[in-house]
């Protein structure tokens, strides 16, 4: 099992620019494609922050995760590990 990187909290404050998400969502492009060739599962929790309809909700400051975040990570984690996977190769959650 392999994480993505969650989403910065963009405009919480000047630590967190435009720009970051940028470079996370690059790094996330990178991180799938390893498990998926080394037959690893990827669990996407930039996907799931992603799909949440109020970001900064799921964040406490510009990248530490309040407890809606935690849970979130919780959930996405707990979908990949318990979810049947095919012998054929590696899957994304």
């Amino acid at each position: 099992f392999v994480a993505t990187i969650i989403p910065a909290n963009v405009g919480y404050d000047d630590r967190a620019p435009a720009s970051r998400n940028a470079w996370v969502a690059a790094a996330n492009d990178l991180i799938r494609t390893m498990p998926r060739e080394e037959g690893a599962v990827v669990v996407d929790l930039h996907a799931a922050f992603m799909r949440e309809p109020s970001l900064s909700s799921l964040f406490v400051d510009h990248v530490h995760p309040s407890p809606a975040g935690h849970e979130l990570i919780a959930e996405t984690f707990f979908q990949a590990l318990t979810r049947p996977r095919s012998l054929s190769g590696a899957s994304s959650f």
